[in-house]
């Protein structure tokens, strides 16, 4: 059961993962302006990570550069949560 978890746990990360660096890619490809419904998707799924990592580089001054470091600091983020709560759960089920 708490296997069971964990392995869907990290699969939820690993596809968030993947539809930001998608998201990102697709920005690079200028995409994202685009009518395909598949960069609606991609964009709408991702943006509720990605709109408050912009809002804190713009805080601490990072949004005004070159590179977007949002995609990398919602990527940290989730991998930094998944291994808390493995720890955690290895803990209490040891």
């Amino acid at each position: 059961m708490v296997f069971t978890l964990l392995k869907s746990l990290e699969l939820l990360i690993r596809l968030i993962e993947f539809l930001i660096l998608w998201r990102v890619i697709m920005s690079w490809l200028v995409l994202l302006g685009s009518t395909n419904s598949f960069v609606k998707i991609v964009y709408d799924l991702t943006e509720i990570f990605m709109s408050p990592a912009k809002k804190f580089l713009d805080v601490i001054g990072l949004s005004n550069t070159v590179f977007d470091f949002s995609a990398m600091l919602v990527i940290l983020v989730l991998e930094i949560i998944k291994i808390v709560i493995f720890y955690i759960i290895s803990v209490i089920f040891r």
